[in-house]
């Protein structure tokens, strides 16, 4: 679970600098929507997650003979997750578009952030050696979708109502800043690129 949630991100965080540069053609030489490059790099990247998802249902019905009814409720996860990384994606576009720089950082950001992130580990296990650790790990939104997914879908319990909040809230934020960042540039970008 939690590498198929951080795999989603590190698609979009690898790819989202250079979008523009990618399709350039669309975004100079027509009248075309280029906030809209985000979302089919989005869907794109989002079926392939749920691709990776339907394997590990499969695998886990194999292999422990059920599902856990809780993993119904992955939709409530989902959509505030593809909110979150639409906000980073126009983000990265933008600030991309201006450098491609941008890319080579994320080349160094994103493996840095797998170790940052419960992807092999819990975060309860990192609270009983070091609060202040897991307090400071709690600020990678990546992390507590990881955790909010592993409830529903491996463990089967519902997650804590405060967390999810307040990481709905926060993606929420973030997909607001990123599309107001990407559309404030969005007129230079054509220009630039």
């Amino acid at each position: 679970i939690g590498l198929i949630v951080f795999n989603l991100f590190s698609e979009l965080g690898y790819r989202a600098p250079m979008l523009l540069h990618e399709h350039v053609n669309f975004v100079k030489r027509s009248i075309f929507p280029s906030e809209t490059i985000a979302w089919t790099a989005a869907i794109r990247a989002f079926i392939y997650s749920g691709i990776s998802f339907g394997v590990y249902i499969a695998f886990r019905l194999l292999t422990v003979g059920y599902v856990p009814l809780t993993v119904f409720l992955t939709p409530f996860v989902i959509i505030p997750f593809a909110l979150f990384m639409l906000g980073v994606t126009w983000f990265l576009m933008a600030l991309g578009a201006f450098t491609r720089d941008v890319a080579h950082i994320m080349a160094s950001i994103v493996p840095l952030l797998m170790f940052a992130t419960p992807v092999f580990f819990k975060l309860d296990y990192i609270s009983n050696m070091s609060p202040v650790a897991a307090h400071l790990m709690r600020l990678n939104l990546i992390g507590d979708y990881v955790e909010l997914m592993r409830d529903l879908a491996f463990i089967g319990r519902y997650p804590d109502p405060l967390v999810y909040l307040l990481t709905v809230t926060a993606s929420y934020i973030i997909f607001i800043g990123g599309y107001r960042f990407f559309m404030r540039y969005k007129s230079v970008i054509v220009d630039v690129i």
